[in-house]
């Protein structure tokens, strides 16, 4: 009948950043005099790895907005403001453009004149 060889190594990773996958196969040998295949996988299915590498996103980017915060004033001429955050830079990745924070006029009514 026909023997398995010894799995081989796993292979390099199948990406160059983030996650990718490795795997390791086997070889059979042809069986001689009529006798049987070998039985099973000759590539290893379930025992495909994750290698983790290098994030693919080395320049950084911005988060979603924050929530505006309460204005400053109870009636007019108020300002609120919302912040980000810039994610994910590595090395030598660029730095997020434009600013971290937004201010802006709060929206409601005039403040009553006193006498």
């Amino acid at each position: 009948n026909g023997r398995w060889s010894a799995w081989t190594d796993w292979t390099g990773c199948n990406a160059t950043c983030d996650e990718g996958s490795q795997q390791r196969f086997r070889f059979c040998e042809p069986p001689k005099y009529g006798g049987k295949d070998c039985m099973g996988e000759s590539y290893e299915w379930h025992h495909i790895r994750r290698c983790e590498i290098i994030s693919c996103h080395n320049d950084g980017y911005w988060s979603t907005w924050g929530s505006w915060s309460l204005c400053s004033a109870t009636c007019s001429g108020g300002t609120w403001y919302r912040t980000r955050d810039c994610l994910e830079r590595r090395g030598n990745g660029a730095r997020c453009e434009g600013d971290r924070g937004e201010l802006a006029q709060c929206e409601m009514e005039s403040c009553p004149r006193s006498k």
